[in-house]
């Protein structure tokens, strides 16, 4: 099933002075079950080749039964990229960090390392798995599965891209709207509304504005002789002004759309 070494875990991080105390798991991990660490972290194997180049991480992860996926620090809901990369790679992440990670992963998709006394308990379990292919094939049991509904509600707003989320909690803040973090968009149905109409009016003043200021530069121009500027040399409107706007040519030659393109273009 896995190729490439004989270690059952990989464990991949630059920070060897985590707060969580990760290095000391992987330590004595490594002594009971066989650890590589690719990355500068306790490094014990140079980064693998796919093809006579680097591989990806995920390609790295795919070589080994298990990912120890262990964060830098242990605090609530701080969810690195590592357990999701563990699960795209289609390997066991076993997890130290966030102590409401369930709250983040299917059921029974990782092992959780601090449900475990000690390295040596849970090295214990982790060679269980490897010794009984059927109970480590429950971990990804979760595969055929419908994911909770719980989870999919937590999670749905990922089908918005982070941008666009970006763009509406910048819009909330902005205008005061609370924010629905489940949703992870502005309460538009909050006490707050006022504001839509606000923004809706503050949009059309501007719009306003921008329709006089053309129409107060295009008559300004035309009065202080400028128009040879912004219609060129050679036309009939070289004259001064009191001469040029006897000539109906010139005229015709505004409604064409002289200074109505230049008016569009300034609003």
């Amino acid at each position: 099933m896995w190729n490439g070494t004989s270690k059952k875990a990989v464990f991949i991080a630059r920070n060897c002075a985590s707060r969580s105390g990760r290095e000391n798991w992987v330590r004595e991990l490594s002594r009971r079950i066989g650890v590589d660490s690719t990355s500068s972290c306790l490094r014990t194997r140079s980064w693998p080749l796919c093809g006579g180049t680097k591989c990806s991480k995920i390609a790295v992860l795919k070589q080994y039964p298990f990912y120890l996926a262990f964060e830098n620090s242990i605090e609530e809901d701080y969810v690195t990229e590592k357990v999701f990369e563990g699960l795209e790679a289609g390997v066991l992440p076993v997890y130290l960090g966030a102590p409401n990670i369930a709250n983040f992963v299917p059921r029974n998709s990782i092992v959780d390392a601090s449900k475990f006394q000690d390295p040596d308990d849970l090295a214990a379990y982790l060679q269980r798995l490897l010794d009984t292919p059927d109970e480590y094939r429950s971990h990804f049991q979760w595969k055929n599965e419908p994911l909770s509904a719980d989870f999919q509600h937590r999670f749905h707003f990922l089908n918005l891209h982070s941008d666009c989320r970006l763009c509406r909690w910048a819009f909330s803040r902005k205008f005061g709207f609370k924010w629905e973090q489940p949703r992870q968009a502005p309460d538009l149905a909050s006490s707050e509304r006022v504001h839509v109409t606000a923004v809706q009016d503050t949009i059309a003043a501007n719009a306003e504005e921008q329709l006089e200021r053309a129409r107060r530069w295009r008559q300004s121009s035309v009065h202080q002789g400028g128009v040879s500027e912004f219609i060129g040399p050679g036309s009939r409107v070289d004259a001064p002004h009191h001469h040029a706007t006897q000539h109906r040519p010139w005229n015709r030659r505004e409604r064409r759309g002289g200074w109505g393109k230049i008016a569009a273009a300034a609003v």
